[in-house]
């Protein structure tokens, strides 16, 4: 894989930011937050929370000038909803089990609510999907985050990105666990 955007995706909490510094840097690449972007250049239209409320439309317009042309790492959960297929060279989708996302998102002040709306989409693959419709199965390769360190995690993804690995194709479903374990009142309710 040779030049475009590298594109780290994940619900809240799995370890995109982390991930990317490391791998830009292992990658001797630029690394850019979507989140910061927004910040910096004017496409956050709300607060809530947490979180930014951002015009993924405008976030759009005032992001392609400055990845064109570009190799770079790019992270932040809204990018399905900013990039297209053809604007990416690789989706690395981090996931992580319910329970430790859960522990990570209390942990970074999320009030329940939102702890319970982030778990909740990663349960259901909500990020996943968005990215799957978006950029295809043949364009992302999904890590899991849950017991791994970041060493470990950009070790397996470098091995993709050089070819030495094939894609790891989604596979995850946190579903049956949550059921099985008793969570889903505590998690949808």
């Amino acid at each position: 894989m040779a030049d475009g955007v590298i594109a780290v995706v994940g619900t809240p909490g799995t370890g995109k930011k982390t991930v990317a510094r490391h791998l830009a840097s292992s990658l001797q690449i630029d690394y850019m937050d979507l989140n910061e972007v927004a910040v910096e250049k004017g496409a956050v239209i709300g607060r809530e929370e947490n979180t930014y409320v951002v015009s993924t439309s405008k976030l759009r317009r005032l992001l392609l000038p400055i990845i064109k042309g570009r190799r770079l790492i790019l992270s932040g959960h809204l990018i399905p909803s900013v990039l297209k297929r053809k604007e990416v060279e690789l989706v690395i989708l981090l996931r992580c089990a319910p329970e430790v996302l859960e522990a990570r998102l209390a942990s970074r002040g999320y009030s329940e609510a939102k702890v319970r709306e982030n778990v909740a989409a990663e349960v259901l693959g909500v990020v996943v999907a968005e990215a799957l419709k978006v950029f295809g199965i043949d364009k992302i390769t999904e890590h899991d985050t849950t017991h791994k360190g970041v060493e470990e995690t950009v070790a397996e993804i470098l091995s993709v990105v050089s070819g030495k690995s094939p894609l790891s194709r989604p596979r995850i479903d946190w579903l049956p666990q949550v059921a099985e374990k008793g969570l889903l009142q505590r998690y949808f309710l």
